[in-house]
């Protein structure tokens, strides 16, 4: 009896040790993430990270939320990084701080938002150790997109904000709450409703409804069921109308602004097995990087000869090397909480509460269009060096093994104190990850960027063109003071409206303007050269050449 009494003393003694941990590396996570959002992810802006900053500067200036003069891409951005940079901009100066402040934000509605999943999938102890293991970074990949470019952030919240209301909207208990649906209508609308998210949201989004119905009612005759669950079917119809409704938004928007949808065509392609093969290799390298395995830097998703932008942390371990070790735990983990997780939860269907089987199929679904579009068309630009599409799915994944870990692997408490030290090591894993990645980065890629921004000011040069990835890092760097018409190089300059303004390209840019030109393109330019005049000046910095010219000779191939 003794024996049986001390036994459970001591795991409660090693459950409270259990708790001390999770508190300890909670803290260390916390201060992690703080270093990377107001260091780290600095250091690493490009063109690509400040199009919510620019957006945020123009819609003050000009007074207008949708802009009209904007080049958008993908989406309108409408609940996005932009809306706190523009409020918050009234009170911080400072371009780089007021983004630091506005991304911490950010990150303070994800967590709170994912505490919630955890919370109502299973209980408040799983939403917070969830909010500890993202705290922790997870891995290189992820804080970058989620810091540095923090526009995938602000999907994954988007995403699971519709999610959520969807729920508390139609499968909750209680009466449906107005003002829940028109939120969720709204949000939909202006967040989730462009074509790039049709397979990893809005097609998974109707069909999850669909599939809960079939389940709900396998049991009935079709007629039957209809009768007895009308409500389901008015649900499943609303959700129809309210997609089609967002396109032709969309469309509509699009003709009215300056709208350029970039996933908009789609082409099949020739099926083969190594095709496949390559796909299904693919898959998986995006889930080693996100995970921290591979930790490569994700410079190669976008065009050719962009590296000088990005900083490759890409290593290589020894076998028997602390980095390989932590390598195989988060092997380890990927595989429990992607699939095996996925596993429990198919073969505990029917004891799984509503909100967790929801976010099951949605998240299968979802799997399933992204991976089938990838392997078989070359549509929504996913390829295998895009994970960037594949984060909401892995977030998802993450919060559903989670669960399915510690509802039906942990029934006893001697194994949900295996599975915490399991967890415990798994986080440490990612603090290991994520302090070699803040002791890595340092300020070379920036140090150059604002090096070219200088050598402009001190030669009283406020506009001119460039590449994508010099244009909007250039204008933001320089407190909005300089213009970079963004351009393309490969066989002639001309004009990239990717996320730029048109009167940038307007004639009323003459007299002396600049030609900013990088290790890449001036490859490019060398070959075409004798087209333009010659400059009249030429400016350099490490990495760059700056052609200055005193009369504009790009204006006419820029209309």
């Amino acid at each position: 009896m003794n024996f049986m009494k001390q036994k459970f003393q001591d795991l409660d003694l090693f459950g409270k040790i259990i708790k001390i941990m999770f508190c300890t590396v909670g803290v260390i996570g916390l201060i992690f993430t703080l270093i990377y959002i107001f260091y780290t992810a600095v250091i690493m802006l490009t063109s690509d990270s400040v199009i919510t900053d620019v957006i945020a500067h123009l819609q003050v200036t000009d007074k207008q939320f949708i802009l009209s003069n904007w080049y958008y891409g993908n989406e309108f951005w409408l609940f996005s990084l932009c809306i706190p940079t523009a409020i918050f901009s009234f009170f911080i100066k400072n371009n780089v701080i007021l983004r630091q402040f506005c991304v911490l934000l950010t990150a303070i509605s994800f967590f709170i938002i994912l505490y919630q999943y955890g919370k109502k999938c299973l209980n408040k102890r799983t939403g917070t150790i969830l909010v500890i293991i993202f705290l922790t970074g997870i891995s290189y990949s992820l804080l970058d997109y989620f810091y540095s470019f923090n526009a995938y952030l602000t999907v994954t919240i988007n995403s699971m904000v519709l999610l959520g209301l969807y729920y508390l909207s139609f499968e909750e208990k209680s009466h449906p709450k107005l003002y829940l649906i028109l939120a969720l209508i709204v949000t939909f609308l202006l967040n989730m409703g462009s074509l790039r998210y049709l397979p990893s949201v809005t097609a998974p989004f109707l069909l999850t409804e669909a599939v809960l119905w079939i389940c709900d009612n396998k049991d009935n005759k079709f007629i039957k069921a209809i009768k007895k669950y009308d409500l389901k079917i008015v649900k499943i119809l609303l959700v129809f109308i309210v997609t089609i409704f967002a396109y032709l938004a969309f469309a509509i928007l699009g003709s009215t602004y300056n709208y350029v949808p970039r996933a908009s065509s789609m082409s099949m392609n020739e099926l083969s097995g190594d095709l496949v093969v390559k796909s299904i290799r693919a898959v998986i390298a995006c889930i080693n990087n996100f995970f921290g395995y591979d930790n490569k830097n994700h410079y190669y998703v976008y065009f050719m000869n962009t590296k000088q932008y990005f900083l490759d942390n890409h290593r290589v371990y020894s076998a028997l090397s602390i980095d390989n070790i932590f390598n195989i735990v988060k092997i380890v983990m990927a595989i429990l909480l992607l699939i095996f997780g996925l596993v429990i939860l198919y073969k505990n269907y029917k004891k799984n509460n509503r909100a967790l089987n929801l976010l099951l199929i949605f998240n299968t679904i979802s799997w399933f269009l992204m991976i089938y579009l990838y392997t078989f068309t070359t549509s929504f630009e996913y390829h295998y060096l895009e994970l960037k599409y594949f984060i909401f799915n892995i977030v998802l994944s993450v919060i559903l093994g989670l669960c399915a870990l510690y509802k039906y692997v942990a029934t006893t408490k001697v194994k949900k104190y295996l599975i915490d030290c399991l967890i415990i090591i798994y986080i440490i894993a990612n603090l290991y990850t994520t302090a070699i990645t803040i002791k890595q980065n340092d300020a070379k890629v920036m140090k150059e960027k604002y090096e070219l921004v200088n050598l402009l000011k001190k030669h009283k040069l406020t506009f001119g063109y460039g590449g994508f990835w010099n244009g909007l890092i250039t204008h933001y760097l320089s407190d909005y003071k300089i213009t970079v018409a963004a351009c393309t190089f490969y066989q002639n300059i001309k004009p990239n409206h990717w996320y730029s303004d048109k009167r940038w390209y307007s004639k009323n840019h003459t007299g002396r303007v600049f030609l900013i030109l990088d290790k890449a393109e001036i490859k490019y330019f060398t070959k075409y050269q004798t087209k333009y005049p010659s400059p009249d000046e030429i400016l350099k910095c490490k990495g760059y050449v700056v052609y200055v010219y005193n009369k504009n000779p790009f204006l006419k191939r820029m209309q």
